[in-house]
């Protein structure tokens, strides 16, 4: 019963950090949006880029 207990409470502290974690990136992406975004496009491109090249490798 210990092991569910402790469960439990390691689950609510990751829980609890995660939501920290979330409204800290929250707050920070806001701040830096744009420039997130331009990220966000290069690596769609990178990633596609290379999914590419994977799938010609493969077949």
């Amino acid at each position: 019963f210990t092991g569910i207990e402790s469960f439990s409470t390691s689950a609510v502290d990751f829980l609890d950090s995660f939501t920290k974690c979330a409204f800290v990136h929250f707050v920070s992406f806001g701040a830096c949006l744009p420039t997130l975004e331009l990220l966000c496009q290069i690596e769609d491109e990178w990633l596609n880029s290379q999914l590419t090249a994977l799938a010609f490798l493969v077949f």
